[in-house]
């Protein structure tokens, strides 16, 4: 249960991260600093895109003060921290000066390489087979790249990456109290991003800008390391992937229409999951709801294959993950004949990389 202290700074995380993006939100209006209006944007209008900034710096404070009430007793999660830190620093200077997509994705590996290689925090399991403790880190550490950059392309329309993180750091923050363990950087976490959401809701006046959407991937990729995740064994793998599962499944097919196409990967264009969704029809908000939905199903089946043995949770959280690609099948199929029949309402705009 969650006791009076952690209510107090869930509170104070919830109330200090929105007023702090209000006060961005003023600081960006006055020097101008919007995120940019291009070919691929939803967006039409001038917004501030800086909302990373306010959410981590009070998030930041939030744990270091927490840590200081109950006691440093613990200093293992130090390395996956500082990882973090640093790539939330490299988002700021991008919102700020528009980082090239190759140095950017260089300095991402080597401080996740860095992060993974003196954190005893790692993937141990894939479905029935132990794996070695390099290869555990190996793994862990392509995980990490790739929701890092997942969340950051997932992150085109309106509370839709702050959505999806929000329900999966919830859910595994209730399956860290279901396995006995209060896992409270993950309520504070939660608390942070829905100050910001308050300000990102239709039509949205401040995005999270990369130094949001990428630390959040991280956030989503390491939280399942740190905690008790024990007593799911095998399955950890699979709800890790689950957890991503929406991101995940975009990033993968992105990285294949720019390979067909015989494009760099670090090119951009107007092709993801939400792009789609609106190309055939729906509103910004009806692409949200939906691809929501679909993340809270998938997360739900988390919860249901919890209370089942562990052949047959895992063959629960397999349908978890074939949902998500039936889905994802569906709209890009749908969305061909929209473009074949009347054209599409969107283009793909593919650009090169900048």
């Amino acid at each position: 249960m969650i006791n009076l202290t952690v209510a107090i700074f869930a509170a104070a995380a919830f109330v200090a991260s929105a007023f702090l993006v209000k006060v961005i939100i003023s600081l960006c209006a006055k020097y101008k600093l919007y995120d940019e209006v291009n070919q691929r944007s939803v967006h039409t209008q001038p917004v501030a895109r800086l909302g990373g900034i306010g959410i981590f710096i009070v998030y930041g404070v939030c744990c270091l003060i927490y840590q200081f009430y109950v006691g440093f007793e613990d200093l293992s999660h130090l390395p996956l921290y500082i990882g973090g830190a640093l790539i939330w620093i490299e988002g700021v200077l991008d919102d700020l000066k528009n980082l090239r997509a190759r140095f950017k994705f260089l300095f991402q590996l080597i401080v996740i390489a860095l992060a993974c290689a003196f954190s005893p925090y790692y993937i141990h399991d894939f479905l029935i087979w132990p794996l070695p403790a390099v290869l555990g880190k190996f793994i862990t550490f392509c995980w990490i790249i790739l929701l890092v950059n997942a969340f950051n392309l997932i992150d085109g329309i309106d509370l839709l990456c702050s959505t999806l993180v929000v329900v999966s750091i919830a859910t595994v923050t209730v399956l860290f109290s279901l396995g006995g363990s209060l896992f409270v950087p993950g309520i504070i976490l939660c608390c942070c991003i829905f100050g910001f959401m308050i300000f990102n809701k239709p039509k949205a006046k401040i995005f999270l800008g990369d130094s949001g959407s990428q630390t959040l991937g991280y956030c989503v990729a390491v939280m399942p390391l740190v905690g008790n995740l024990s007593k799911y064994d095998s399955n950890q793998a699979l709800i890790m992937l689950i957890l991503a599962s929406v991101p995940v499944e975009d990033v993968i097919a992105a990285i294949w229409r720019r390979l067909r196409d015989k494009r760099s990967v670090f090119s951009a264009d107007r092709a993801h999951i939400h792009h789609k969704l609106i190309n055939v029809g729906l509103s910004k908000v009806q692409a949200w709801l939906y691809l929501s939905l679909l993340h809270l199903v998938n997360c739900v089946i988390i919860f249901i294959a919890f209370f089942m043995r562990k052949y047959s949770s895992m063959a629960v959280l397999f349908m978890a993950v074939i949902i998500t690609q039936l889905f994802f099948i569906a709209i890009h199929y749908i969305n061909r004949a929209v473009n074949r029949r009347f054209q599409g309402q969107l283009a793909e705009n593919p650009q090169e990389e900048h």
